[in-house]
């Protein structure tokens, strides 16, 4: 199966970021392959052979808003140019313009 999981971070220490990078852990023991569409990433993700990372670069935003903004429109793009390659789409929240299959809405972000 080709995942694609979209979120800003797939990381250890950071809540949303943890669960994503658990889903993405699992999956890849599995034996799935899994696209990333986020800002970070792990380095253990980024060396699998069955991950496929896009990043989306924001940094550079002056405002969360305006991050989560030009996050939303370079992922919906990404997605809607590539979504015919994916089995899943994994989404968190209003993280994206485009659609998806599972939509997980977390309470476990970095700053509560």
């Amino acid at each position: 199966m080709k995942l694609c999981i979209v979120t800003h971070k797939v990381m250890k220490n950071d809540g949303q970021g943890r669960v994503n990078y658990e889903v993405a852990k699992e999956a890849i023991r599995r034996g799935h392959h899994v696209t990333l569409l986020a800002s970070n990433v792990a380095p253990e993700l980024q060396q699998s052979n069955q991950v496929n990372w896009i990043f989306i670069p924001v940094k550079r935003w002056p405002t969360a808003l305006i991050r989560h903004l030009v996050f939303s429109w370079r992922s919906g793009n990404w997605l809607n140019q590539h979504r015919s390659e994916l089995n899943l789409v994994k989404v968190n929240g209003s993280i994206t313009r485009a659609g998806s299959d599972v939509n997980a809405v977390h309470f476990v972000h970095s700053s509560w």
